[in-house]
């Protein structure tokens, strides 16, 4: 079973009207939520409420960003098991992120889900140019 995969994306900022482009100065993923069965997933669905307030971007040393949810994602009994996010960067993150050998961490700390994906340097730089 694979309990989430997250790909992490950005773009250049004329296309920031379209509501799952981001932003300038903001990283964008899919978090997808998989489980074996009908019945796993609905159950887990319904345990992962409140998700949204336990997803970060770190970017280095700086406080963690918390990403924001699409709310039309989410309803008072379940979640999604397809969710957008964003993270808005502030200025200084923006330049780390271009800063080569910068650690960038997605954390989900959420009572029922514990993971954490560090990206790739490859990764990491193919952001810094969607960011510039």
């Amino acid at each position: 079973m694979r309990e989430a995969d997250a790909e992490v994306w950005s773009t250049d900022c004329p296309l920031a009207a379209l509501q799952f482009v981001p932003a300038c100065g903001e990283l964008s993923a899919t978090l997808t939520l998989e489980y074996e069965t009908e019945a796993a997933r609905s159950v887990r669905l319904q345990e992962l409420l409140g998700l949204d307030a336990h997803l970060w971007l770190h970017v280095g040393d700086t406080p963690p960003v918390a990403a924001r949810f699409d709310h039309a994602q989410v309803s008072p009994t379940r979640i999604s098991s397809v969710q957008y996010v964003k993270w808005p960067l502030t200025p200084e993150q923006a330049r780390m992120v271009a800063a080569g050998g910068t650690v960038l961490r997605v954390v989900v700390d959420h009572p029922k889900l514990r993971a954490q994906a560090v990206l790739s340097e490859e990764t990491r730089r193919e952001l810094a140019a969607d960011l510039a």
